[in-house]
């Protein structure tokens, strides 16, 4: 959420940022705090570093790192799963 109306561009940086944090594994203030410090060091030489356009960004709720995501099982299980059935109905129909 933000604190005050915000800089559209700005804001997509940092939410970039965080985003990628997120997914690399970070605690969700951790990924703030890293996001919010790429967009400094990325603009250190221009007016992009006033508060107004990095700071007004902020997060609530758990500050627990998100899962990882398991999308590997889901396949393996379902490769299996198909193969099963298909083993189940080849045999089914070289009996009959």
């Amino acid at each position: 959420s933000t604190l005050w109306k915000v800089n559209d561009g700005a804001t997509a940086t940092v939410m970039s940022d965080f985003y990628k944090e997120l997914s690399e594994g970070a605690s969700k203030d951790v990924a703030m705090q890293r996001a919010k410090l790429n967009f400094l060091q990325k603009n250190k030489d221009n007016a992009l570093q006033h508060p107004y356009y990095w700071a007004g960004t902020t997060f609530s709720g758990a500050s627990t790192p998100l899962p990882k995501s398991l999308r590997w099982y889901y396949w393996l299980g379902g490769i299996l799963l198909l193969g099963a059935i298909g083993l189940l109905l080849r045999s089914r129909f070289l009996s009959v």
